[in-house]
C-alpha cells in the first residue's frame, strides 16, 4: 500500500490525467471562440477598408480623366485665342485696305467710333425724371423738344 500511495503521489491517474485535459481543452475552447470574434472584427475592418480603397481607385480614375479634359479644354481654348489674334488681324488689314481704297478715290478718311462708347438710351421715365429736374431755360424748353416723342409715348399720347 505504501508503494501505491507513492505511485499515486507521483503519477496521476487516469481520471485526473481526463480531467487535466478537459480544463486545457476548455481553456483553448473558449480562447479559440475569443480569437474568432476578433477574426471576425478584423475581416469586417479588412472589407471596409476595401471598399475605401476602391472608392479611392475610383476617385483617382476620375481625377485623371479630370485633368485630361482640363488639358483638352486648355488646347482648345489656346486654339480660340490663335483664331481671335488672326482674325483680329485680318480686321486690322481689311479696314487698312478699305482706308486705301477709299483714300485712291480722294475720299477722306473717317475714324469710327466703337459702338461700345456709345450711351445707352434713357428709358422715356428716365428722361422726364431729368426734364422735370432741370430748372426753367432754354436748355429745358430744347430738352424736351428733343425728346418730346419719348414724352408723348410716356403720357400714352397718340
Amino acid at each position: 500500500m505504501t508503494e501505491a500511495l507513492k505511485v499515486t503521489d507521483h503519477f496521476m491517474t487516469i481520471e485526473q490525467l481526463a480531467n487535466s485535459f478537459k480544463e486545457a481543452f476548455k481553456g483553448k475552447a473558449s480562447e479559440v471562440e475569443t480569437l474568432t470574434k476578433e477574426l471576425s472584427v478584423v475581416k469586417g475592418e479588412l472589407a471596409e477598408a476595401r471598399k475605401a480603397l476602391d472608392i479611392a481607385a475610383s476617385a483617382k480614375d476620375s481625377a485623371a480623366a479630370l485633368a485630361l479634359e482640363v488639358e483638352t479644354l486648355k488646347t482648345k481654348l489656346a486654339d480660340a485665342e490663335t483664331l481671335k489674334a488672326q482674325a483680329m488681324a485680318q480686321i486690322e488689314t481689311a479696314g487698312k485696305t478699305a482706308a486705301k481704297i477709299a483714300a485712291s478715290v480722294g475720299a477722306e478718311p473717317l475714324e469710327i467710333s466703337p459702338a461700345a462708347k456709345e450711351e445707352t438710351p434713357a428709358t422715356s421715365k428716365e428722361l422726364w425724371d431729368k426734364y422735370c429736374a432741370m430748372p426753367n431755360g432754354a436748355e429745358k424748353v430744347a430738352f424736351y423738344e428733343k425728346h418730346r416723342r419719348a414724352f408723348i409715348a410716356l403720357l400714352g399720347i397718340k
